[in-house]
């Protein structure tokens, strides 16, 4: 198979993987055991994850059937892709360090700003809607699920 028929069928091929990872993902949560007295468990977040995995990789199916004319990505979008992968890097190696409500910000923001075109940037709405949402997730699942999330140097 030559590498040009590797490179358009590159979205086909992801959305597949993705979207049979997250049927795996999903149908592993039925093993995991209920460890806390609220209605939402220890599977809730791990099945949630699969649910969005699965929507992504179907959504990727989806264009890479659409679009199997276009060959390659453009440099802006492989900058966006390392970028975005840092941010989680980021967000990940920092949350019990930071907390849940500082690392969720500082992520959110770092990806908005990745996201939005530099001519529509506008950085208060950016830091609004960051910490705005930050607040609102974590009151749905420390207030809403009873979940306990890293609290970090807020402590």
């Amino acid at each position: 198979m030559s590498m040009q028929k590797i490179t358009k069928n590159k979205d086909l091929v992801s959305g597949i993987c993705i979207t049979a990872c997250s049927i795996v993902i999903y149908l592993s949560t039925f093993g995991i055991k209920h460890l806390t007295v609220s209605r939402i468990g220890s599977a809730f977040v791990p099945r949630l994850v699969a649910i969005g995995l699965f929507l992504v990789g179907g959504t990727i199916l989806i264009q890479g059937v659409r679009n199997r004319s276009i060959v390659a990505g453009t440099t802006v979008q492989k900058r966006s892709v390392l970028a975005t992968f840092l941010a989680i890097l980021f967000y990940v190696s920092f949350l019990d360090l930071l907390g849940f409500l500082m690392a969720n910000t500082i992520y959110l923001i770092l990806q908005f700003y990745i996201l939005i075109p530099k001519e529509n940037r506008k950085i208060p709405v950016i830091l609004g809607v960051a910490l705005a949402l930050s607040i609102v997730i974590y009151g749905i699942f420390v207030y809403a699920f009873q979940l306990s999330l890293p609290a970090g140097i807020l402590g």
